[in-house]
């Protein structure tokens, strides 16, 4: 009786722990293309964007294009996802969370000589695929100013 017991108790917890999605260590990979907005909260400017994501194990490869596109890399800790690039003209980050196809989170951009913007960063996976190409090196984040406008 004791051991029915016990039985039932185990697989009402698994039940339960696959319900709730714990137990498992199971993380949301971020692979994939990405349609992306980034909004500046002082200003409501907007910036329309895709992320072709690559993510090899937590370590996040990719581009962004919208009015540029450029090289981004990042890092995934479970369902936790940040990514961005940095160069001579200044710096753009994004971090949020991964839940299935979605994505919501925050940005901040600083370009040189020309200010700072934060906001929000919301994405949806469109496709799963992989294989992106790398853009052209002479793109930088100056091509992000539009948020300051």
């Amino acid at each position: 009786m004791k051991s029915l017991r016990l039985l039932f108790l185990s697989s009402v917890t698994a039940l339960v722990l696959a319900a709730c999605g714990g137990g498992g260590g199971s993380s949301a990979s971020a692979t994939g293309t990405w349609q992306g907005t980034l909004t500046n909260t002082a200003n409501n400017a907007t910036l329309d964007f895709v992320a072709k994501l690559t993510d090899n194990n937590g370590t996040i490869t990719g581009t962004l294009s919208g009015d540029i596109q450029i090289n981004v890399t990042g890092t995934r800790n479970g369902n936790n996802l940040t990514f961005g690039a940095s160069d001579q003209s200044g710096s753009i980050q994004v971090s949020g969370t991964v839940n299935g196809n979605s994505f919501n989170g925050t940005f901040s951009l600083s370009i040189t000589g020309q200010g700072s913007a934060s906001g929000s960063a919301t994405m949806t996976r469109t496709s799963t695929a992989t294989g992106f190409s790398s853009p052209n090196s002479s793109a930088s984040v100056q091509g992000f100013s539009r948020l300051l406008e």
